[in-house]
């Protein structure tokens, strides 16, 4: 864990790259970027070992969004986003009407407060294999959050 930062770097060394690129060509102004960052990965907080718990750490994710056309620089919110909503902003960006059937929303225009999700829902399965994360399911408020977490018969997974 302790070489984790050294992995990012030079991904936050690149996005530099590409905003320079998007200045020299005069594109930056009407380009929509969008950088997200990993969920947290417990490097050491709480004791904990992985990022898929739906604990506070791991289910907040910085999310910086540029877009002059329709966010005003310096723009904050805390406003519940989940990473499925990526591809709606992505579509409505480029023109695309998004699917009735997408249950994603937009970022743009941010929703007033009336408007916004009151919860989201949260589910990671992945047990016994890999990662040995038991089955979370989970809904999450503003301040509230309720984690159901399965205790899984292992047997039921043999082939």
């Amino acid at each position: 864990m302790h070489d984790y930062p050294g992995c990012v770097l030079p991904v936050d060394r690149n996005v530099w790259r590409v905003l320079d690129y998007l200045d020299e060509h005069g594109m930056r102004n009407n380009t929509l970027i969008m950088y997200a960052l990993d969920q947290g990965f417990y490097l050491g907080e709480d004791g904990w070992f992985d990022k898929r718990f739906m604990y506070e750490e791991s289910t907040h994710m910085l999310l910086l969004v540029r877009y002059p056309p329709k966010l005003k620089p310096g723009t904050v919110t805390n406003q519940l986003f989940v990473n499925t909503d990526f591809a709606a902003t992505i579509l409505q960006t480029a023109g695309v009407p998004i699917p009735a059937d997408m249950q994603d929303k937009s970022f743009f225009p941010l929703p007033k407060p009336s408007e916004t999700r009151k919860a989201i829902y949260y589910h990671y399965y992945e047990y016994p294999y890999d990662h040995r994360v038991m089955a979370h399911l989970g809904v999450r408020m503003e301040c509230y959050k309720l984690i159901s977490m399965e205790t899984v018969n292992p047997g039921r997974f043999s082939t």
